[in-house]
């Protein structure tokens, strides 16, 4: 078998494991397998290289991407002050 196809069935594994329990974590992991399954299906690097590769990767688009997927998935969430009208007390229509 070969390596890249190893490493886009373990990618694809952290898939199904996200899928399975939506932490928000494993995708960034699939994305580092999926990543370093391109990088060796056109070179031929060393499994050291590899594996510094897919930790490099994985925790890369984890601290650069984490927040702003949580936020596309949850919806962007607005405190009152950044809201365009800000309604300090009710109003009365009828007195």
């Amino acid at each position: 078998m070969s390596t890249y196809l190893i490493w886009f069935l373990i990618g694809a594994v952290f898939v199904i494991a996200e899928i399975i329990m939506p932490t928000f974590i494993m995708i960034f992991f699939a994305i580092g397998a999926i990543l370093v399954s391109a990088i060796t299906a056109f070179s031929d690097i060393t499994i050291n290289s590899q594996i510094i590769l897919f930790a490099l990767f994985s925790v890369s688009s984890l601290l650069l991407l984490r927040s702003y997927v949580k936020n596309v998935f949850r919806g962007f969430q607005f405190s009152g002050e950044l809201s365009l009208i800000h309604i300090s007390e009710p109003t009365r229509l009828l007195s």
